[in-house]
């Protein structure tokens, strides 16, 4: 009885560790087939420019150029005109 025991309860530890590496590698097969790979997802961007004012960097798409000086919003563009 006792030998019996034991036996079961190796064998249960041994199914335990192979249902678990199986899932680790069903999940791991799972992301790497349905989710992106962040490594591979480049963006790419096009020139950065500095706010005169708060000194965020931000695309150069999407500032606002006052002869050549770079603005993050219309406010700070306007501040800095008042400034001068």
């Amino acid at each position: 009885m006792f030998f019996r025991t034991i036996f079961i309860i190796i064998a249960l530890i041994i199914v335990w560790f192979v249902l678990k590496r199986w899932a680790k590698a069903a999940l791991q097969d799972y992301i790497e087939k349905n989710l992106p790979n962040p490594k591979a997802t480049i963006i790419e961007g096009g020139p950065m420019v500095r706010c005169q004012h708060c000194d965020v960097h931000l695309a150069k798409d999407d500032a606002i150029n006052a002869n050549g000086v770079y603005f993050c919003c219309e406010e700070h563009q306007k501040l800095a005109q008042h400034n001068t």
